[in-house]
């Protein structure tokens, strides 16, 4: 055998030896891969801290369970979301009355008109108080100065609700919100969470027989606005009791340059920020599963709706409360077809008081 055709197998050794090789690599990377398909997902650890112990259960004041709904799912991809397995949960200090209450509630009585060296408060419970004159009433919490204002029907009020002369008032819609928004800063009512949080205008008519605010078909020309002021948190959105408006609003009218305040509530607990609990959360198949078992909370439907309700979104949100409760919790929000809006507790069972 001559040097040349040494070489010549010497290099076509090489060539088989490289691509052998080869081949054990890809057949090992190969099996690894199998391996780790087969192989059972490790469970991931949820960091939880329920420094609070058991939660009072929310009450959801506008929600009542409803029997015999029957629900499809119908969102986007068809499935129920991957949600998260924990959340905050934030505590709310409860307000105590304090020696300075009757100049707070005189002062504010006073920002509203009334005359208070003649019109005194009355109270109306353990909590409240309230000034009334001819035309106007309004409602104060001795606690936390939350407050209700608002016009008595009256002459007064339906020169207020004037239809606007041609209608032609969307150009004002900034000047709406800027005077809503002066309404609640003015009486130390509108903290960062509110300010920083979506504002929706609706425009609304007045029902004489029901003495309310509706809003206004499209068909219809308005007699004036209401400017609802929602909620911003960092980590979830925020929904209301009746979900659709805020328990913090302002309704102005006429709508003209000339607007006047009609009637504006404010009720919005401060959360205590610092060091909140952080507890385990049902996932989304256990709130579907509680949803079409009949426990979750109707806050809005169609009266018209007939047979099953299509679900099209469920999310997280935390739930802001009307009424004082002790903690700021997260719950499932279901949206479905004919208006359809409930709401579910989303903290587990076992750490819910019974």
């Amino acid at each position: 055998m001559t040097l040349s055709e040494l070489a010549l197998q010497v290099r076509l050794l090489a060539k088989f030896i490289a691509i052998l090789f080869g081949v054990i690599i890809v057949f090992v990377l190969l099996i690894v891969i199998l391996l780790n398909l087969l192989k059972k997902p490790e469970p991931k650890t949820v960091y939880i801290d329920p420094i609070f112990g058991k939660l009072e259960r929310l009450v959801f004041e506008k929600g009542e369970k409803q029997t015999g709904l029957k629900f499809v799912l119908d969102t986007v991809n068809g499935q129920l979301p991957e949600t998260t397995p924990s959340a905050n949960v934030y505590y709310i200090p409860e307000s105590k009355s304090t020696l300075a209450y009757l100049s707070q509630i005189k002062n504010l009585a006073e920002s509203f008109g009334f005359n208070t060296e003649v019109v005194e408060a009355e109270p109306i419970g353990e909590s409240w108080v309230k000034f009334e004159d001819a035309t106007k009433g309004l409602e104060v919490n001795l606690k936390n100065y939350h407050f209700y204002f608002y016009h008595k029907p009256s002459e007064t009020l339906e020169n207020l609700i004037e239809a606007t002369p041609e209608a032609k008032f969307t150009y004002l819609e900034d000047r709406f919100q800027e005077t809503a928004r002066e309404v609640l800063r003015s009486r130390g009512s509108y903290p960062t969470y509110l300010a920083s949080g979506k504002i929706n205008l609706v425009y609304q008519s007045y029902d004489v027989n029901d003495e309310r605010f509706y809003p206004t078909p499209s068909n219809q020309v308005p007699q004036a606005v209401r400017i609802d002021f929602f909620r911003k948190d960092e980590d979830l959105n925020v929904v209301t009791p009746s979900f659709v408006e805020s328990q913090n609003y302002v309704i102005l009218a006429p709508l003209n340059k000339d607007v006047d305040l009609i009637e504006t509530k404010y009720t919005s607990f401060t959360k205590f920020d610092d060091n909140p609990g952080i507890y385990p959360l049902i996932s989304s198949h256990e709130a579907w599963e509680k949803l079409t078992g009949g426990q979750a909370y109707t806050v809005a439907l169609d009266k018209n709706s007939k047979g099953k309700i299509k679900i099209k979104k469920i999310d997280l949100a935390y739930y802001d409360p009307e009424t004082y409760q002790p903690y700021f919790q997260p719950i499932f929000v279901f949206i479905g077809d004919h208006d359809y809006r409930s709401y579910l507790p989303a903290v587990k069972q076992k750490y819910l008081v019974e």
